[in-house]
């Protein structure tokens, strides 16, 4: 099964803009991953890979708050 990368993106005090744009880069390149499972004609491998993502949404935000 495919992962999602880890990242660092270097928080510091006023720095949000560049947070964002790093981010935004960071999902776009994760989304690709798991590209041909979501757009397949099989309903049941796009149902299957949906939780799987939403759980390492989970993981990720669940990080962000730690920090």
């Amino acid at each position: 099964m495919k992962s999602i990368d880890s990242v660092t993106f270097g928080l510091t005090r006023g720095c949000w803009p560049d947070v964002l744009h790093k981010s935004s880069i960071h999902i776009i390149a994760q989304k690709h991953k798991f590209y041909l499972w979501l757009n397949s004609s099989d309903s049941v491998t796009v149902a299957n890979c949906l939780p799987v993502l939403c759980n390492y949404l989970i993981l990720m935000l669940g990080r962000q708050i730690e920090r």
